[in-house]
């Protein structure tokens, strides 16, 4: 089976080369040749940052992992013409529902199956190879593919059909937004009164209030630290999808509506490039 991988970015680059360590038969492509030879010096599997050598007749699956609807929707409709009838594409990128539609609809039509398959984990699941994949596809369908995703992922789950995959990372990430909204509020609360900043995430971990943000955030945001993981505008690209979602399907999502008005606000103030965690500096603002 060859696998070509599309995308080697901060999740990626570890993806791709968890494919590379199994010694699966695979290329890797990024748009930058810099970071395509980096991941090449990294796993000594051959890349390219040329799409037309990643993706031949002879390619059986393309994983891509890029970030919005307009490269998807690019890369989808340069590489199709030349993958064969029975091939696959699978798409861990956020994108719209609509445009996991799209592209579904659009493969189908030439023998080519498309699996929207967004992930969650962060750059450190896909260090360790730990991610959670939520795959628009029915339990058949993941079949086929689970050899490949368990790579990289422990856990991964067929949600149904096309889409589906990009409606529960919605779901996703409406609650990261929330939680991490709730967070800044208490810990703004605990700063107020001058508590002990080292203490309050393993007081407050194993009770109810306990969460991965809350395990692994807090103290850094009381230490005004905010150079992990996600950053502030790829999730606001993200909650923007949810927010155009749940708007065309009649929702009141004050929270998520909030929360990401919150980011605009920081990203416009120059802090886009910090970890979503920094939703607390517009508390304290």
């Amino acid at each position: 089976m060859k696998i070509s991988f599309i995308g080697l970015g901060v999740m990626g680059f570890n993806m791709a080369g968890h494919l590379a360590n199994a010694g699966l038969d695979m290329i890797a492509y990024n748009r930058t040749n810099s970071k395509a030879l980096e991941w090449e010096n990294a796993f000594n599997k051959k890349s390219t940052s040329s799409l037309k050598e990643a993706i031949t007749a002879t390619t059986d699956i393309a994983i891509l992992c890029v970030s919005k609807d307009e490269d998807v929707r690019s890369i989808v409709n340069e590489i199709y013409p030349t993958m064969k009838k029975g091939s696959a594409i699978i798409d861990h990128s956020t994108i719209s529902h609509t445009c996991a539609i799209e592209m579904s609809e659009l493969c189908a039509k030439h023998n080519i199956q498309f699996i929207d398959a967004p992930i969650s984990g962060g750059e450190e699941g896909a260090k360790k190879g730990i991610l959670t994949v939520m795959a628009g596809c029915n339990e058949e369908a993941l079949e086929k593919i689970n050899p490949i995703l368990s790579n990289y992922a422990k856990s991964i789950t067929a949600m149904g059909k096309a889409g589906d995959g990009q409606l529960t990372k919605m779901v996703n990430q409406i609650l990261i937004c929330g939680t991490l909204q709730g967070l800044s509020e208490g810990l703004s609360f605990a700063k107020k009164h001058n508590l002990n900043k080292d203490k309050i995430a393993p007081t407050l971990s194993g009770g109810a209030a306990g969460s991965w943000q809350l395990q692994n955030r807090a103290t850094t945001m009381l230490q005004d630290k905010f150079d992990f993981g996600f950053a502030i505008d790829l999730m606001i690209k993200d909650l923007t999808y949810s927010m155009n979602e749940s708007k065309s399907s009649g929702l009141n999502l004050p929270i998520l509506e909030k929360t990401l008005n919150q980011y605009k606000k920081l990203s416009s103030n120059g802090y886009g490039k910090l970890d979503t965690s920094a939703l607390i500096k517009d508390m304290d603002s």
